[in-house]
């Protein structure tokens, strides 16, 4: 296919991901801290953030094909612009601050959960 095909490619990868980046980042934001929540809750919590971790984790597929795309323009001699290299960049950081958050909380979760079981 063409580099212009790819570039286009590359195009949508990065909006679908950004998309789904921002949904998961949507229910992140809702949360509570771990510290405010009832001792009756807390499993539903761990629950809740559990499926999360299982929706997200498709997003690996994701972040690797919006790399390899990124890769394969500039092995085919296409100088990615700023701006797409940025937003590359910046999807990349968000996916592992996410998978982070996530991890953190389940801790936290399983933590609280100990301490008042």
């Amino acid at each position: 296919s063409t580099g212009l095909e790819r570039l286009q490619e590359l195009q949508e990868a990065t909006d679908e991901l950004d998309l789904k980046l921002r949904q998961a980042e949507v229910i992140k934001g809702s949360w509570q801290p771990v510290g405010d929540l009832l001792i009756d809750s807390l499993q539903d919590h761990l629950e809740k953030v559990k499926a999360l971790r299982g929706e997200i984790a498709p997003l690996k597929e994701n972040v690797s094909h919006v790399n390899d795309l990124a890769r394969q323009l500039t092995t085919l001699g296409i100088q990615l612009s700023p701006y797409n290299l940025s937003t590359l960049e910046d999807l990349n950081t968000r996916w592992k601050l996410l998978q982070v958050a996530v991890e953190d909380r389940v801790r936290q979760l399983h933590e609280a959960h100990r301490d008042f079981g």
